[in-house]
């Protein structure tokens, strides 16, 4: 998933570097979110991936953490 994540990374950050050169040219604010959008959608998800998974710790019997 590492490396998934670090695509969807970059993809991300080029997408939002060409949707950022482009952003003059939009027509409506519609336009320019929907431009934007799937950078964004895509940087936030490979951020996501590559997250260090949390080691399972099993419950200590004595700590109810209430």
């Amino acid at each position: 998933m590492t490396a998934l994540g670090t695509v969807l990374t970059i993809l991300g950050v080029l997408w939002l570097g060409l949707a950022g050169a482009t952003a003059h040219t939009a027509p409506n604010v519609s336009y320019l979110i929907g431009t934007f959008l799937p950078g964004l959608l895509c940087l936030i998800v490979g951020l996501k991936l590559r997250q260090p998974k949390k080691p399972d710790e099993p419950p200590s019997p004595g700590n109810d953490n209430f």
